[in-house]
């Protein structure tokens, strides 16, 4: 989804796509599916793209799914890392198109609420006080960073926030430290458990 046209967050490299029977602009990520779905298939794949008798890699992937279920063994997991980081490492983001998809006000509206919350406040009434102040700035045409300060206090006098920095893509994030939340904390130490588990396994 994110490599489509609609979105444009990131495009796929031409060694980790396939194509369509149909439309020939179009790519398919096959390889995050496959390795979701079927490691072993994604492996056969991507490790022999285009050796089939000269086959489009669209046509193997299909016929990769057909193998038996003795093909699915150990290594599939390595065997996906290994295509998934030939994946990631070709990958090209585009960074302006993903930072301004991020940078709606309205995606962090949640925030406000935990605010109340961590203030003191019910969750049930937080939600009911947050969609009035959404509701306020869908009505002036506004979004919810351009409020002021005192706007935001007419709701509800914990509301003591600036909202130019409040609404910040990176102070948001940064504010989630639950295991498993998306602050950087939390991903190095998701990346330092995942390298650690996998340092276990190799031989």
């Amino acid at each position: 989804m994110w490599s489509s046209s609609e979105f444009g967050f990131v495009e796929l490299d031409d060694a980790f796509s396939t194509g369509s029977s149909l439309m020939p602009q179009k790519k398919n990520p096959t390889p995050r599916s496959s390795c979701a779905g079927n490691p072993a298939a994604s492996s056969a794949t991507w490790s022999a793209a285009g050796d089939a008798e000269g086959a489009p890699a669209l046509v193997q992937s299909r016929h990769a799914g057909g193998q038996g279920a003795g093909d699915r063994r150990g290594g599939d997991r390595a065997a996906c890392l290994d295509v998934l980081t030939g994946v990631i490492a070709t990958l090209r983001v585009n960074a302006e198109a993903t930072a301004r998809a991020a940078s709606d006000p309205m995606l962090i509206a949640t925030d406000l609420a935990d605010h109340l919350v961590l203030r003191g406040v019910p969750f049930r009434e937080a939600h009911g006080i947050v969609g009035r102040v959404v509701a306020h700035a869908l009505g002036e045409g506004v979004s919810l960073a351009s409020l002021s300060r005192q706007a935001l206090l007419a709701f509800h006098p914990a509301l003591d926030v600036d909202p130019a920095s409040f609404f910040s893509v990176e102070r948001s994030l940064e504010a989630r430290v639950a295991p498993g939340a998306p602050s950087r904390v939390r991903v190095h130490e998701a990346i330092a458990s995942a390298r650690a588990d996998l340092a276990g396994e190799s031989p």
